[in-house]
């Protein structure tokens, strides 16, 4: 859950692409592979883990774990929290996207409300 991950772990001022470090670290601790231990791999974690929302789809702020990434966390921001690990070879990946809101410092919400229950008949 991407707020309680923020919320547990993460804080206003923040660089976002600590948010990435730790989606990677978590995946990978669960023998995920991830683009943290493979630039190139169309494997598991496979991109960052979100952006920021607005007047364009994409903009800041922005979650990519690359030098040159120096966006914080700030009130009013809106962002996507979309971490998604996909399998092609095996015909299948799950993504969960969440919409996160900053209101002020430690009051984070997430706007989707929906519930993150994921059933697989076998």
């Amino acid at each position: 859950d991407c707020v309680e991950m923020l919320d547990s772990s993460y804080a206003v001022g923040e660089e976002t692409r600590r948010c990435q470090r730790l989606a990677c670290e978590f995946l990978e601790s669960r023998g995920r592979p991830t683009v943290a231990g493979d630039a190139k791999t169309r494997v598991g974690y496979v991109h960052s883990v979100g952006h920021g929302l607005g007047l364009a789809v994409h903009e800041e702020p922005f979650f990519s774990d690359v030098p040159t990434n120096e966006d914080v966390i700030e009130p009013g921001h809106v962002f996507s929290c979309e971490p998604g690990v996909y399998y092609p070879d095996r015909g299948f990946g799950v993504r969960i996207e969440d919409v996160i809101w900053v209101e002020q410092k430690d009051q984070i919400h997430d706007l989707t409300g929906f519930p993150k229950e994921l059933v697989i008949e076998v």
